[in-house]
C-alpha cells in the first residue's frame, strides 16, 4: 500500500475524520507493484467482522487491478453476515448519482490514465456515460475562468 517515504500522515487523518478508529487502521509498509503478499491488507480483512465497515482512502489502495479488487470484495462477501457495497455505496438498483468526492476520485483516475473507462465503470458500479459525462463536466470546470 504505501512505501516507506510517502507520508501516511495524510491517509491516517482521512480515517481518523471518518471515524476509524486508531489500532483500527492498517497499512503496509515498503509494499510496492502488485505485490499481492501485503501484511497490512490481510490483517485489516482478518479484523473485518460482521456490521464492520472496511474502509479504504483510496481505491488503489485496497487492490491493484479490477480482477484484484473483485476477489477482495468476493472474499468479504462470502463471510457469513458481511455485505459488500460497491463505491458507490449501492448493491444493485437504478444508476447512482456520483458523489462530489467520487466524481473526483474518477477524474483522478481518468486523468492518470491507469484504468480503462469499462474498468473504472466496474469499480464504481456506473456506466461508461456516466464516466463520460463526469469527465466532460470536468474539463468544463477545469475551461471556466477562475473568479475571485
Amino acid at each position: 500500500m504505501s512505501t516507506e517515504e510517502q507520508d501516511l500522515t495524510a491517509r491516517r487523518d482521512a480515517l481518523t475524520a471518518l471515524g476509524v478508529e486508531p489500532e483500527g487502521v492498517y497499512f503496509d509498509h515498503g509494499c510496492t507493484g502488485r505485490n499481492k503478499n501485503r501484511a497490512g491488507l490481510r490483517e485489516a480483512l482478518a479484523a473485518c467482522r460482521a456490521g464492520d465497515t472496511f474502509v479504504v482512502t483510496k481505491l488503489d489502495r485496497l487492490a491493484r487491478s479490477v480482477r484484484d479488487a473483485h476477489e477482495t470484495s468476493g472474499d468479504l462477501a462470502s463471510r457469513e453476515g458481511m455485505k459488500v457495497a460497491k463505491a458507490n455505496g449501492r448493491l444493485r438498483g437504478k444508476q447512482p448519482k456520483l458523489t462530489v468526492k467520487q466524481e473526483a476520485h474518477l477524474l483522478e483516475l481518468h486523468d492518470a490514465g491507469e484504468y480503462t473507462m469499462t474498468e473504472m465503470a466496474e469499480l464504481f458500479s456506473i456506466s461508461r456515460s456516466t464516466i463520460y459525462r463526469a469527465v466532460e463536466r470536468g474539463q468544463r470546470r477545469a475551461a471556466e475562468p477562475l473568479r475571485s
